[in-house]
């Protein structure tokens, strides 16, 4: 069934996209999906190939299965994929009413917390199967309806080859959203297929995204929050200032953001050891860590403040507000 995309016309027949040496992208972006997971018999197989393709993927994943296999969720993100929703058990939602559709898709959405997973809005109903009345129910759940519109039917069967020929059959210039599975029978022949299936895509000119907020390809944008211990914002000379920069969902790629220092009464040269500026999230992780340890000059000061603020996220939003600190006096004899 074809999704709700429209491919963007970056390329007519008369272009030259699959003669030489295409750039990246010049073809139009490719998006891969996996449904019916996760399975710990092929999901792990599947993300150890991505990575070392360097290839981003989206995991729409069935509850029950999340329920039985929580470690290969957790897996799936850490290694940083994002995750949708796929429904509790793979049910056809044309068949639901409203209020069954809403519990399936919390039941999930508990599933991958229980894992202790971060999954998108993206909601893939199972088989594609989709009404006006299935569209409205996951609307009012403030989810997005994520279909596809390249379907290599690995579901069906065939070999690596096979599938992989299926693949690049139904690429077309523009965005597009392909469809495999991780969780039946042929998943063992999706994950041969995957390296011919990149390795060819690349070189007529596409590049692979994970899918945006809307469903699209792209990547969705989280925001940044900046968290500080001791939770007073008041630090002794000598002491270490903890700060927690902490992501509201994946990010879906390696990101990164600048910490930004500015001196009130404190100098930043003497009165802290500076850390570094560009503070970067791999890929899978939502959460970094910085140490800013203060400088015990022996001199009696008084009260002393700098502010931190976080700034210039790379597909991050970062918190615009400044978060002042004091430096408390750590003793020695009054400044003359």
């Amino acid at each position: 069934m074809a999704a709700f995309l429209v491919p963007a016309p970056v390329a007519t027949a008369g272009d030259a996209v699959f003669r030489g040496a295409p750039t990246p992208c010049s073809a139009g972006r490719v998006a891969l999906t996996f449904d019916d997971g996760p399975s710990s018999r092929v999901t792990p197989s599947l993300v150890r190939m991505l990575r070392r393709l360097h290839v981003p993927a989206t995991f729409f994943m069935v509850g029950e299965r999340v329920d039985a296999s929580p470690a290969t969720a957790r897996l799936v993100e850490r290694s940083g994929f994002l995750i949708g929703n796929h429904s509790y058990r793979h049910e056809d939602m044309t068949h639901q009413s409203a209020e069954e559709i809403r519990r399936t898709i919390e039941n999930t959405r508990a599933a991958l917390v229980r894992a202790a997973v971060h999954p998108t809005d993206l909601v893939r109903p199972p088989y594609g199967a989709v009404d006006a009345h299935v569209l409205s129910a996951i609307r009012r759940e403030h989810d997005v309806t994520t279909l596809w519109d390249v379907d290599p039917r690995d579901w069906a069967g065939g070999t690596g080859a096979q599938i992989a020929d299926r693949f690049l059959a139904g690429l077309h210039p523009g965005d597009n959203v392909v469809i495999q599975h991780d969780g039946v029978t042929n998943s063992p022949n999706t994950v041969a297929a995957i390296p011919a299936e990149v390795s060819t895509a690349r070189k007529r000119g596409y590049c692979f995204a994970g899918l945006d907020a809307r469903g699209h390809p792209g990547y969705p944008t989280p925001s940044a929050v900046l968290s500080v211990a001791p939770p007073d914002r008041h630090v002794v000379e000598g002491e270490t200032l903890h700060l927690t920069i902490s992501l509201s969902g994946e990010a879906g790629r390696d990101t990164s953001l600048r910490l930004l220092l500015r001196g009130r009464d404190a100098s930043l040269r003497s009165d802290l050891t500076r850390p570094r500026s560009t503070i970067r999230f791999p890929a899978g992780r939502l959460e970094a860590q910085v140490d800013i340890p203060i400088t015990a000059d022996g001199i009696a000061e008084g009260k002393e403040r700098f502010e931190i603020r976080i700034a210039d996220g790379e597909g991050i939003s970062p918190d615009r507000g400044r978060t002042t600190i004091v430096i408390e006096d750590g003793g020695g004899p009054p400044a003359s």
